[in-house]
């Protein structure tokens, strides 16, 4: 049931870190005006492509459901963002 890096302590930390730099709002809805609870923290530059930048909250971007699925088109979901 997924990759077991999104449960470790290091990553949870990232996690937290993004989410609260954004108000806990989703970044791509908040493009559009729009105010929608963030619930993922998406790496703009893909951890497997750069492993090194995994932790770099700079690299971290947070979003609700809907937006991470359109950026994960390989997942599932609609075109990417």
């Amino acid at each position: 049931a997924g990759d077991p890096h999104y449960k470790t302590a290091k990553h949870l930390r990232w996690r937290e870190k993004v989410l609260r730099n954004a108000g806990y709002l989703c970044q791509e809805c908040g493009r559009y005006g729009k105010r929608t609870e963030a619930t993922h923290a998406h790496h703009k530059l893909p951890r497997q492509e750069y492993p090194e930048l995994q932790y770099d909250v700079k690299n971290g971007m947070a979003l609700c459901g809907a937006c991470h699925n359109k950026a994960h088109p390989e997942k599932g979901g609609r075109n990417s963002v």
